[in-house]
């Protein structure tokens, strides 16, 4: 995956994770249900207001990661 980058070459890893998560082929809803937190949580989190915990990712790159996509991991180094 090509990294997604915002101001001062700085990388987005929430948008990194919105990104993954669109191509997985997950709505903010689904994948929120399946890794057990609110919607609005992980709206927040790919718009940066949230910061990401790191047992959380691993549980999102855990289901998102099951559709075979490289920029799963591309997410995870990023942080």
């Amino acid at each position: 995956m090509t990294k997604v980058a915002v101001k001062e070459g700085k990388t987005n890893k929430g948008l990194e994770l919105k990104i993954a998560r669109l191509r997985a082929g997950f709505k903010q809803y689904e994948l929120a249900a399946r890794v057990g937190i609110a919607p609005t949580q992980l709206c927040e989190m790919e718009t940066g207001r949230r910061e990401i915990p790191p047992e959380l990712l691993e549980r999102i790159l855990g289901v998102i990661g099951g559709s075979g996509h490289e920029q799963d991991e591309e997410v995870k180094r990023s942080g």
